[in-house]
Order: C-alpha cells, then sequence, then structure tokens
C-alpha cells in the first residue's frame, strides 16, 4: 500500500485457496508491521506458502472506496462484535482527510462499511501547500500529498479495551493548525470521551534553536508531521513528530517524541 493510491483502497490480500479458513483462522494486525519491534513478519501464518501463493490461486479479493491518501498502514481486529451484526474480523482504514472506516475483512459483498467517521467529526484537513513556507507566488506545491494532510501515521489498536488510537492535524480558522490524539472505540467509532479523548497535542522543551522564545520551543502543530506509526507499550500511547519538508527555506521544525497515558490521555 503507497501513498499514491488516492481515493482508494485495493483491497486484503488472502490466498484464494484458503479464504473460508482464513476468516476461522484470522490474525490481528494491531500496529505497524505486526510488532513493536516493526519485524514485518507474522510468525502466526499458517495458510500461506510459496507453494499457493501465485498468480492462479493468491490475488486481490475487492477493492474498498476511500476519500483520501492512505498513508497509514491499514490494521485488522478480529472478531469484534459489532452491534446488531455479530462479530466479525475488520479492518480499519485512516486517510489523510481525516477520515476512518471500519470494513469487513472478509466479505467481498460488504460494500459498506460498519462505521466512517468524516472530517466534521475529526476536524478539517490541512491543505497540502499551508506546512510550507514557499517563496511568494511560487508555482510550486507540496508534491508529498494529493491534497490535504490529516491522519498521516499508522494509528495502534489495543484489543484488551477495543480501542484504536490515531493523530489527526487539522486547520481551523484562517492559520490556526492543531494536532489531536483520538481513542475511538472499535466496535461503533464512538470517540472514548471516558478516556478524555480526544486531547490537544501540544508541547514545550527548553532550547535556544528556530522558534525559541525565551528559551523555549514549542511544538509546531503546522511544521511537523507526524509519519511514524503510533506506538502502545505498557499502557502508554508513543507520538513522534518530524519534518514535512527537509530542504525548504525555514527550517522552522523539530523532531519531538511524546508519551500519553492510554487511559487517561495525559502526557506522560
Amino acid at each position: 500500500m503507497t501513498h499514491e493510491m488516492s481515493g482508494i483502497f485495493a483491497g486484503l490480500l488472502l490466498a484464494v485457496v484458503s479464504v473460508s479458513s482464513a476468516r476461522s483462522q484470522a490474525i490481528s494486525v494491531l500496529t505497524n508491521r505486526y510488532d513493536n519491534v516493526r519485524s514485518g513478519a507474522n510468525p502466526s501464518e499458517t495458510i500461506l506458502r510459496p507453494d499457493n501463493v501465485n498468480v492462479r490461486q493468491f490475488g486481490k479479493v475487492f477493492e474498498r472506496e476511500v476519500d483520501g491518501d492512505l498513508y497509514a498502514q491499514p490494521l485488522i481486529a478480529a472478531n469484534i462484535e459489532i452491534p446488531g451484526k455479530g462479530r466479525h474480523n475488520v479492518v480499519y482504514l485512516a486517510t489523510a482527510n481525516n477520515s476512518v472506516y471500519a470494513y469487513d475483512a472478509d466479505d467481498p459483498a460488504a460494500s459498506s462499511p460498519y462505521w466512517h467517521l468524516t472530517s466534521e467529526l475529526l476536524g478539517k484537513p490541512v491543505p497540502r501547500d499551508d506546512v510550507l513556507d514557499l517563496p511568494p507566488n511560487s508555482t510550486q506545491h507540496y508534491l508529498n500529498f494529493e491534497r490535504t494532510i490529516g491522519i498521516t501515521s499508522t494509528p495502534v489498536i489495543d484489543l484488551q479495551t477495543e480501542t484504536i488510537y490515531l493523530v489527526t492535524k487539522s486547520k481551523e480558522g484562517i492559520d490556526k493548525y492543531v494536532l489531536r490524539l483520538h481513542a475511538l472505540d472499535l466496535t461503533t467509532g464512538r470517540e472514548r470521551t471516558e478516556f478524555h479523548s480526544p486531547v490537544t497535542i501540544e508541547a514545550v522543551a527548553s532550547g535556544n534553536g528556530v522558534g525559541s522564545q525565551q528559551g523555549t520551543i514549542h511544538l509546531n502543530a503546522r511544521k511537523n508531521l507526524n509519519r511514524p506509526a503510533l506506538l502502545l507499550l505498557n499502557g502508554l500511547i508513543y507520538l513522534a513528530f518530524g519534518s514535512h519538508n527537509d530542504d525548504e527555506p525555514n527550517y522552522q521544525y523539530h523532531g519531538w517524541v511524546l508519551a500519553y497515558d492510554a487511559r487517561t490521555l495525559r502526557q506522560a
């Protein structure tokens, strides 16, 4: 899955030879590249083998449309109780348009999401050129994004509380930019207000680098990009931020790593 696949989700790749078995033995993919060390390996795989992954037996099962670029890796939670619909394996998709979808992970005919949150709830995404300080009347554009910048990092899922955590980037009014950490119910998409979700992501650190005000540097929501995947470890959600573009004239960004309590969303 690459960010060039704007506006469409190209489907889960499952072995056609054993789709029914894949449903009953579904493995949850709760974080980027399977695990906290980002190994990219699934040691629990029992169906796919070199002899059945071929052009005759293996390929795209279905497509699902989405409303923006997919920078975040799709995640899967197995055996989720969807209200009024029973237990299902669900794939979660988050777009750069600040939109989140929960689709059935198995049924090609289930073309409607179980739930879908849009930017009306998650915040209006940032126009792509807003994050750069281009010369006046410049014809240049920030080409890393098709249109808008919203959710750009892979969320993380906590099965114990049935919660998916994600970071949005939004624009409010003329020149206010906001980063927020959300905790959403896996089954309905409901904002987990009992976790105090959402919270505005803010941070300060001592320093005299660019943007310093009397020896204090503030996290700049416009200039910083949340690209690394979220990490859940020992009850904390870890977030990391870097730059949108390293070689623009004004280097108004710093690298940040922040941690938040998963149950209270208080900065740790």
